[in-house]
């Protein structure tokens, strides 16, 4: 039998897959990791807080924020999910600067005097490792659904991964953080973010491989 002719047998039977399927993935990674943060988050900080917390405009406008910051994270990090695929990032540029936009005009608006409170408050030691340790929940939930793309580049796959988990452990974390500064929001969040990133761009090329082959692959 010749090559082509065997190629266009075993190809035959071949069902194309879904490019919905990914996506239906990446949602329900999305519901279960947040499910499991959410219990984490209340067992841990607890949400006493909660109803005083939402009584405020600003933590409404904070969640809102993280929350678009989530929606622009999750299409890249399903596009990095497939095979050779370059994700657009400019509504993921464009979120971010809007963030720092707004706690600019926050401070210029504020008292220098106030300063320290918008930018460092009372928590800015834990609040970078409570963000991440609630992304923990939903990081192995992006993982399983991302390696079943078959991502080419594990160590970006890994990477978006672990910022989705970190903007998804944010949103929760800001169910029960009292700081009132999106200067506080944009440094202190992030870092948390990048830290659950770096993390998963570390371990992705072990944990998103979908080959045989032996050792990491970036």
């Amino acid at each position: 039998m010749k090559t082509d002719q065997l190629i266009e047998n075993l190809s035959a039977s071949v069902v194309p897959a879904s490019p919905r399927r990914l996506t239906a993935r990446m949602a329900a990674a999305l519901v279960v990791g947040g499910l499991a943060g959410f219990a984490l988050t209340a067992g841990w900080l607890g949400l006493e807080a909660l109803p005083a917390l939402t009584a405020k405009p600003f933590f409404w406008l904070r969640l809102a924020l993280l929350a678009g910051l989530v929606g622009a994270l999750l299409p890249v990090a399903e596009t990095l999910s497939r095979p050779a695929a370059r994700p657009i990032l400019w509504p993921l540029a464009a979120m971010v600067g809007l963030m720092v936009a707004l706690a600019a005009v926050q401070l210029g608006a504020a008292d220098r005097t106030s300063w320290s409170t918008l930018v460092m408050g009372s928590s800015w030691k834990a609040c970078p490792y409570r963000v991440a340790a609630i992304a923990l929940c939903a990081f192995p939930s992006f993982a399983l659904a991302m390696r079943s793309g078959a991502p080419t580049s594990p160590s970006r796959a890994g990477g978006a991964a672990g910022a989705l988990a970190g903007a998804s452990g944010a949103v929760l974390y800001a169910l029960v953080c009292h700081e009132p500064g999106l200067a506080f929001v944009v440094l202190w969040y992030g870092a948390g973010i990048a830290l659950t990133a770096t993390a998963g761009a570390l371990i992705g090329p072990w944990i998103l491989r979908w080959s045989d082959h032996p050792g990491p692959r970036a």
